[in-house]
């Protein structure tokens, strides 16, 4: 295991220095953690048979010693502080540490008390579609997709679903962040943050498997500063799960008529 290649970088101008600093300490000491669980460095450690997974073990030991909450914390509309755009992540379970994205498998955060969305998680395993360089992006609600034992059906206009219909009628930004497969990395994700996006567009199409689907057509907000190093290795088709935005009918979807 490696850390990632682009540690978090302080925002002094944040005006949130300490929450900045907390977030910077309780990573570095994750990632050590994952280090010396992957290396089996301490001697006490060797015969035991090789963790699968290091990140949810040393989230374990964190949240044992007190360092990170039972819960999980408040959702933060917005830029959350101590993090920039183009900061890299191994682990997801890490966008939760810093708050910049906390479910450990939904693809959309949300506040339960606003009602909005706060961030989503953009995925090359669905039928999401972007292209970085342009700041468009294609995303498919959350719900419905089935499974080994469990049929696919229609989406629902609920939960995250909803949250972010409610962001796109209050014109809320949302955080996108992206989880990729990288050709250096053959057996592991990098997720890179983006910055921040408007729902600008919602549709109701029909995907490949019959069942209704939520389109939402985002776009990046101006202002930000551009990942660069990930828009050059999309234009190149470095990275797997590469995907240019399309019409919905050319990725398996059907958009309903109006």
């Amino acid at each position: 295991m490696r850390s990632s290649s682009t540690a978090i970088r302080r925002r002094e101008s944040d005006g949130d220095s300490d929450a900045a600093n907390t977030i910077h300490h309780t990573l570095r000491l994750f990632r050590s953690l994952c280090r010396h669980l992957s290396l089996r460095a301490d001697p006490c450690l060797a015969a035991i048979a090789p963790i699968r997974r290091v990140d949810l073990k040393a989230a374990d030991i964190l949240k044992a010693n007190g360092r990170l909450p039972d819960h999980p914390p408040p959702p933060l509309v917005g830029d959350v502080p101590g993090v920039e755009v183009g900061d890299e992540f191994i682990y997801r379970i890490e966008l939760a540490i810093i708050r910049l994205h906390r479910p450990p498998e939904n693809g959309i955060d949300y506040d339960t008390v606003t009602g909005f969305a706060t961030s989503i998680v953009v995925s090359d395993r669905y039928l999401d579609s972007w292209n970085v360089s342009d700041g468009l992006l294609s995303y498919i609600g959350m719900g419905g997709f089935g499974g080994r034992k469990v049929e696919p059906k229609d989406q629902k206009m609920e939960k995250g679903n909803l949250a972010l219909k409610r962001s796109m009628d209050a014109k809320k930004p949302v955080r996108v962040i992206y989880g990729i497969r990288y050709f250096k990395r053959n057996t592991a994700s990098i997720f890179f943050y983006d910055g921040l996006y408007i729902v600008e567009e919602l549709k109701k199409v029909i995907g490949s498997n019959d069942c209704f689907l939520f389109e939402f057509r985002l776009r990046r907000m101006e202002g930000q500063r551009r990942c660069e190093k990930w828009e050059t290795l999309f234009e190149k088709k470095k990275v797997w799960g590469w995907k240019q935005l399309r019409p919905a009918c050319d990725s398996g979807k059907k958009v309903l008529a109006k």
